[in-house]
């Protein structure tokens, strides 16, 4: 009964110190934006020599005057400079009747500030005269009104107490929570234990951690003698990566790491934490990721239905740091975390409008983890740009756990799914905000039970059946156009079941698991359109598509004109199918980073598939394959049918009608479909490929080919620029 109280008190503690977190990230009390304004919007400047944003005083003194904007209290000016010095800032009111009131307001410019606020009236003013005696780089302007629809976190978290304590007894008296404790003392005293059998295995660790430490000093001093002149963050985390692999390659030749689950789950960490934390607090860094921003930002401001002007800002500017990247410098970058930071801190927010309304969907389930991130993040009161990196990197935890259990769940073709996972599109793509790496990370650990059960010398098991069919399901969600994965599981062999009884409820589950996903969009769109009033949207990515797009139209052009429309298709698939003429875009290409990339590094992508088929020959292949010929050729259709099937979707909603090949089918499409044909086709049964050592090495290059080529594209593209 003691221990049961401890459990229950210990549990509590943890779920209020998680509810408090949760309510600190909420956004209360701050101040509304009601309008901004740039520098070509000012109605007069005077005493400065102008170029665009830059304002240079002439002779010390001079002022901009700014239009008046309704019920705004406050107007706060964002710069890209900032005095040396404490600078005081006055304001003259420029009344509607003609007349000018000198010197209404002051206000502060605070030393090394890239902002500064001043108060305003608004009654019988047509505009506000500012005199600012210091250069001006003037960055934007924002009009400020005191938010009162303030929601009071103390009250939120007294009602909440008690929600807590049943969570807490429910967690306890299910065994959940006691079974978690027990696992974490066990570990412990696992690790306990090892530490006193085996002290000398100990100190060399800790020598390996000294000199690794040592290491990246002494990589970090020449970087900066060298290269940068200056401390760079990213160069420093880029180092630190490096050492940190070459210590994991140690010890695995050590055989202090031996598992391939534990060494693709801390590479993923590792290399997602370089990225998700070096790269610059902006969008644009990979495909649509300003897209998947808004909607991961919005399902964190379901309570309060606002959001900073920080999140706006990096929304607006995507464009040019995908582009021009012109926030790769460390002074660039510096200077858009310090406005955005200036932003967040200064509470500037927008209330969602009722057309963008953050609402839940079941195709935007995958914005639950980055979204996860970031609330506690800003529970735990971080500065904006390691709110965004949090967001970030959330999304490379939840593809490690997944691939730490896929891995795991395989006897053989282990290695053949951490390439894949190891992929440097995949790699750039997990620590960015996205939708891909769910999609991969779910539907590979679906697959992943049923290569279990195939290789399981016993009967399929209901735990694994439901495992599959759910982690799948939730894989396919944000694109179910991947849904034929399903349709494979139908053909898991009869005698994998103990009687006809149990295969017919198996083929039943698989049959629901097809239908559910459509019949839960079409249930959604359903309640959408005909009670809430508000149009449903299709799932899939947000494209605009090229001038002359025309679904009805498009449609109509493939009923009239069958023959033509399937000679574009082919095509079109001759090359998108084909990863020796496509290879390189699904698998080295790092999105907007590759700007300037190298001609060669992006042919030997064309490749990688290649080299992970020829590791599942060498590790996949043994005396007893269990995957049969049916199974093989089932895996090729399905990754040519929804190969298809992504090319007819973009043929018909993004392409021109009667255009002679399809737009917008990215290579990235096929990731989720790599590993089932690449592993059953490298199945079979043969005894040529026993020699331990040969694929160990084989292996091993493989793994540095990947890594390389990852950091080699990270490095010449933004480290060293």
């Amino acid at each position: 009964m003691q221990r049961k109280i401890i459990y229950i008190l210990l549990t509590w503690l943890i779920v209020i110190l998680m509810t408090s977190i949760g309510i600190n990230a909420i956004l209360t009390d701050g101040n509304r934006v009601l309008k901004d304004i740039g520098y070509n919007e000012l109605i007069s400047v005077n005493g400065y020599q102008i170029k665009e944003n830059s304002f240079k005083t002439k002779n010390g003194k001079g002022y901009i005057e700014v239009p008046k904007v309704d019920n705004a209290t406050a107007i706060y000016i964002e710069t890209n400079n900032a005095p040396k010095t404490d600078l005081t800032v006055q304001v003259d009111v420029h009344m509607n009747n003609g007349l000018i009131s000198k010197n209404v307001k002051q206000s502060l410019w605070n030393a090394n500030e890239h902002y500064f606020v001043v108060d305003v009236m608004n009654e019988g003013v047509s505009s506000y005269i500012i005199h600012i005696n210091h250069d001006l780089e003037l960055s934007r302007i924002y009009y400020l009104q005191p938010d009162t629809n303030v929601i009071q976190k103390r009250l939120i978290f007294v009602i909440s107490l008690p929600f807590t304590f049943l969570v807490a007894l429910l967690l306890v008296f299910t065994h959940i929570s006691e079974n978690i404790y027990i696992k974490v003392l066990s570990a412990f005293q696992s690790f306990n234990d090892k530490v006193k059998s085996d002290k000398k295995g100990i100190y060399q660790l800790l020598l390996l951690l000294l000199l690794s430490i040592l290491l990246v000093f002494i990589l970090n001093l020449l970087f900066v003698t060298f290269v940068s002149n200056e401390f760079s963050k990213k160069a420093l985390l880029f180092i630190s990566n490096i050492v940190f692999l070459l210590d994991i390659f140690i010890l695995f030749l050590k055989k202090k790491i031996v598992r391939i689950e534990v060494i693709g789950c801390i590479i993923i960490l590792s290399m997602g934490a370089m990225i998700s934390f070096s790269e610059p607090t902006s969008l644009g860094m990979v495909w649509d990721d300003e897209t998947h921003f808004s909607r991961t930002v919005s399902y964190t401001h379901i309570i309060d239905k606002k959001q900073s002007e920080a999140n706006i800002v990096m929304s607006n500017t995507f464009a040019s740091n995908a582009l021009a990247h012109d926030t790769y410098s460390l002074q660039a970058n510096e200077l858009k975390e310090i406005k955005l930071n200036n932003l967040y801190r200064n509470k500037l927010y927008r209330y969602y409008d009722n057309q963008s309304q953050p609402v839940f969907k079941y195709d935007r389930i995958s914005y639950l983890v980055p979204a996860t991130g970031i609330m506690i993040a800003r529970g735990l009161h971080l500065p904006y740009n390691m709110i965004v990196a949090f967001g970030r990197f959330a999304d490379v935890i939840m593809l490690s756990i997944c691939a730490y259990f896929a891995i795991k769940n395989l006897k053989r073709g282990k290695i053949v799914m951490m390439l894949i996972l190891l992929l440097p599109t995949v790699v750039i793509t997990a620590a960015n905000y996205n939708y891909d790496t769910w999609i991969l990370a779910f539907t590979l650990l679906g697959s992943s039970y049923f290569i279990k059960e195939l290789e399981s010398d016993d009967y399929v098991t209901r735990e694994d059946t439901i495992k599959m069919i759910v982690f799948t399901l939730l894989g396919i969600a944000p694109k179910l156009i991947y849904f034929p994965i399903l349709f494979l599981y139908f053909f898991m062999p009869k005698n994998k079941f103990a009687n006809k009884e149990n295969h017919i409820r198996y083929l039943i589950l698989i049959l629901i698991s097809l239908i559910l996903p459509f019949l839960t969009v079409f249930i959604n769109n359903i309640v959408k359109t005909y009670i809430s009033g508000v149009k449903g949207e299709v799932s899939g990515d947000m494209k605009g598509g090229f001038e002359g797009v025309n679904s009805g139209g498009q449609i109509l052009f493939i009923i009239h004109n069958p023959l033509k429309a399937l000679n574009i298709f082919a095509r079109f698939l001759e090359v998108y199918l084909n990863p020796f003429k496509q290879g390189s875009t699904y698998t080295i290409s790092m999105a907007y980073l590759n700007l300037r990339s190298n001609a060669s590094i992006v042919s030997l992508g064309n490749y990688f598939v290649m080299f992970i088929f020829i590791n599942s020959l060498l590790t996949n292949s043994n005396k007893e394959s269990v995957i049969s010929l049916k199974l093989k050729l089932l895996s090729c259709f399905l990754y040519i049918g929804v190969g298809a099937l992504c090319a007819l979707a973009l043929y018909i909603s993004f392409t021109p009608v009667a255009y002679n090949t399809v737009l917008g089918c990215q290579g990235r499409y096929l990731l989720p479909l790599l590993f089932l044909p690449l592993y059953m086709i490298g199945n079979w049964k043969t005894s040529m490929f026993e020699n331990k050592n040969f694929i160990n090495v084989i292996n091993i290059i493989t793994v540095f080919l990947f890594l390389g080529t990852t950091l080699q594209q990270y490095w010449i593209n933004y480290i060293i620029i």
